[in-house]
């Protein structure tokens, strides 16, 4: 066997064997485009009787070539009747897809294979979907996420395991796809877009690399090497960032939110990652979001000012509201509207929840707060509700005599008008206001020397 064969079947089962990226037996989709790359990988695995896997093939036909597209569909199905295996071929307008979704060409084109690979995927009974992206592909990848701004998560590249993604030539060369095509005499469709110098990738490819190349003939090994590093580096710090996301965020309808003395504790790259974690929640990716935006999220945690916001990518706006940072898409209310408390119990609201328990005697008024407080019983017994201030409400303010009206009280406190329906009430069963929770207890239902029973109330968020 040539050494070019040799060289891509021990790096390929290499890959394969220290990222564990097959079982024996596995049934697997080989996403074919008819491609040179490919047609490769397709060759390959069904070559490797060690694996035994058990593939079927894919192909989708962008319709973006006429005639071209068509004759790569019926060249993916004539492969796969030589290697006897199954076909599924669908065709898309990408172009169309693009217009209607608003994305240009290579976004709809990618989000359509995915959607495409992964309801294969399912149908098939797969347990992945192999791609034939190498290790040039992966130089292109850095360079690109380099010129365009990135952080360590970009610059790690292609993983060679995404969800059900696996890329088991992720570390082999063109050069070794090629000279492996060159000596199995392994037949291939050219895609002319591939040298259409309208697209980044291709600029990248066809004259940044071989420039870098001048300075270092093995540019496209290092750059791997180097996102190989980046995705150990990553791969800790995400799970330090997603340690910290469990025990720190407060995920409620529409909103993420943290305590400001959380994150001032944190060093600034888990607190950037806690950002990005809190708007990936929001709006499902993070492509939009740039270092600038995650500077200005930090200038709000450590603003003098207790009450400001910015606006992100997305539709999506962080605050900062006193003693937390809330993220949140815009257009969504966050307004309590109205809880009933029957028991006690843990109740959410938009903002946060109330931890409603049983007080056990000696009752002791010490560590009480506007957030923390304790209720007689006997004087107000359940249900209770919480629900969001109303234009006319008033309070009997602990420590007044009289009642006052709510919003008089927001105005001596500086409350921001439009926080102001964001602060639950907790309500009688009456009606009548016991507190502002964080804002101010009422004199109604206080814990006395007399009081038998009483209720511990707790606001968190």
């Amino acid at each position: 066997m040539p050494n070019s064969q040799l060289s891509l079947i021990r790096t390929a089962l290499t890959t394969i064997n220290r990222h564990s990226l097959f079982t024996p037996g596995e049934k697997i989709v080989i996403a074919v485009s008819g491609g040179i790359d490919s047609m490769v990988l397709l060759h390959l695995l069904t070559s490797l009787e060690e694996l035994r896997l058990d593939p079927v093939v894919a192909h989708l036909n962008h319709s973006l070539r006429g005639d071209e597209s068509d004759l790569d569909e019926e060249f993916v199905r004539d492969a796969a009747a030589r290697y006897g295996l199954h076909c599924v071929v669908r065709r898309v307008d990408v172009r169309g897809l693009a217009h209607e979704e608003k994305r240009s060409l290579e976004e709809a084109g990618r989000e359509a294979r995915h959607r495409f690979l992964e309801e294969v995927l399912r149908k098939e009974g797969a347990e992945a979907v192999v791609l034939a992206h190498h290790g040039d592909d992966q130089a292109e990848t850095v360079l690109m996420r380099l010129l365009r701004g990135s952080g360590a998560a970009g610059l790690a590249g292609i993983a060679h395991r995404t969800g059900w993604k696996v890329r088991p030539l992720l570390d082999a060369t063109r050069r070794e796809i090629v000279a492996y095509a060159a000596d199995r005499g392994i037949a291939f469709r050219e895609d002319r877009s591939n040298s259409d110098q309208r697209f980044l990738r291709n600029r990248v490819r066809h004259e940044l690399l071989p420039l870098l190349a001048t300075y270092n003939p093995l540019v496209s090994r290092t750059l791997g090497a180097t996102a190989a590093i980046l995705a150990a580096d990553d791969e800790l710090l995400t799970r330090q960032a997603d340690h910290r996301f469990d025990l720190l965020a407060l995920i409620g309808e529409g909103e993420v939110q943290f305590p400001v003395a959380g994150l001032l504790h944190e060093p600034d790259a888990l607190r950037y990652r806690l950002y990005r974690r809190a708007i990936r929640e929001l709006s499902g990716d993070l492509r939009a979001i740039s270092y600038r935006n995650l500077l200005e999220v930090d200038r709000l945690l450590l603003s003098d000012d207790p009450s400001c916001s910015v606006t992100l990518p997305r539709s999506l706006r962080a605050c900062r509201v006193y003693d937390r940072l809330r993220f949140r898409r815009e257009g969504v209310s966050s307004h309590c509207g109205e809880v009933r408390i029957d028991g006690f119990g843990r109740y959410p609201f938009s903002t946060g929840e109330l931890l409603i328990s049983p007080a056990i005697p000696p009752f002791l008024t010490g560590s009480l707060s506007a957030s923390r407080l304790l209720i007689d019983s006997d004087e107000a017994p359940f249900p209770w509700t919480l629900r969001s201030f109303k234009d006319g409400d008033r309070l009997f303010p602990c420590g007044m005599t009289g009642s006052k009206k709510l919003k008089n009280l927001f105005i001596d406190l500086k409350v921001p008008r439009h926080l102001r329906r964001e602060i639950p009430l907790l309500c009688a069963a009456d009606g009548s206001i016991l507190a502002v929770m964080g804002v101010r207890r009422s004199a109604l239902a206080p814990v006395t020397g007399a009081t038998r029973q009483a209720v511990l109330v707790e606001r968190r968020g």
